[in-house]
């Protein structure tokens, strides 16, 4: 599991976050990426968040077309030996803040039935799971679309 995803992480980095892509699709007005580096300047986990019309680029089947309003959370992660460490809750902090400047009321994400740990942090920070579908008939996991609900009342955990 380790090696799968080490091999994830590197998958997208070599993709839309990558030099050559990023400005492409986090240089927009509305559309955000940050970052988080260990002290010893080693890239240690990362989180975007996009408002901008291609959003939907990076989901699967499960996320219709996102209303005004709405934004995506995209490539949450956090390197394994940088895990517990409040980074993921960090830069996903720091995307709801960038959401609620540009008057998103709701942002949504996709995950995995694998990633337990994540979908209970998604959790305290008030996202709710809006749909569950297998991913296909030949994986063993299923595909969580959550969301949460930005209002007057919300605030950071």
């Amino acid at each position: 599991m380790y090696f799968c995803w080490i091999s994830w992480i590197q998958e997208i980095l070599e993709s839309d976050i990558s030099f050559q892509h990023a400005n492409k699709t986090y240089k927009k007005d509305k559309n955000v990426f940050f970052t988080a580096f260990h002290s010893s300047n080693a890239l240690a986990g990362f989180a975007g968040l996009l408002i901008d019309k291609e959003k939907n680029v990076f989901t699967d089947s499960i996320v219709s077309t996102l209303k005004e309003n709405e934004a995506l959370l995209i490539r949450v992660c956090t390197l394994p030996k940088y895990q517990k460490n409040g980074i993921a809750k960090a830069c996903i902090s720091k995307c709801i803040e960038f959401a609620k400047e540009n008057n998103v009321t709701v942002i949504k994400l996709v995950s995995t039935s694998h990633q337990i740990g994540s979908i209970e942090l998604y959790k305290r920070f008030g996202f709710t799971v809006e749909k569950i579908e297998p991913y296909n008939k030949f994986f063993e996991f299923d595909i969580y679309l959550m969301k949460l609900v930005l209002n007057d009342n919300f605030c950071l955990i």
